[in-house]
């Protein structure tokens, strides 16, 4: 009986997921980077073509290696801007979840370059 009981729960609630929702890795620390291999990414464009499409997608291949989701807070898309309008690779990203925020810039090899801030 208590095993019918127990699998109603679960049928219920639902079964624990893999990854964690508060990103465990993340919460530990004050700050922490990270680079992201073109290689590793499912994309078919170059950053400077889509930068918003190849941020997103260098933060789903992080959560993947984290194993764990970046909620986002009222932004649910990373935010592109060039920073010298004369040079095309100054594009850097901003992408803010409930852990903390993301900063992300390209290299001239297609790999993203991920600093992450958390909260205070």
């Amino acid at each position: 009986m208590k095993k019918f009981a127990l699998v109603i729960f679960l049928l219920l609630v639902g079964f624990p997921s893999s990854g964690s929702a508060f990103c465990e890795p993340l919460v530990e620390v004050p700050s922490a980077h990270f680079q992201v291999f073109e290689q590793e990414m499912e994309v078919d464009f170059c950053h400077s073509q889509n930068p918003v499409g190849y941020a997103y997608e260098s933060l789903r291949v992080l959560e993947e290696r984290l194993d764990c989701e970046f909620e986002p807070t009222y932004k649910s898309l990373p935010v592109c801007e060039q920073v010298d309008p004369q040079a095309p690779y100054s594009m850097v990203c901003y992408y803010e979840a409930r852990v903390g925020s993301f900063v992300l810039s390209f290299d001239f090899m297609g790999n993203v370059n991920i600093s992450f801030s958390k909260w205070d």
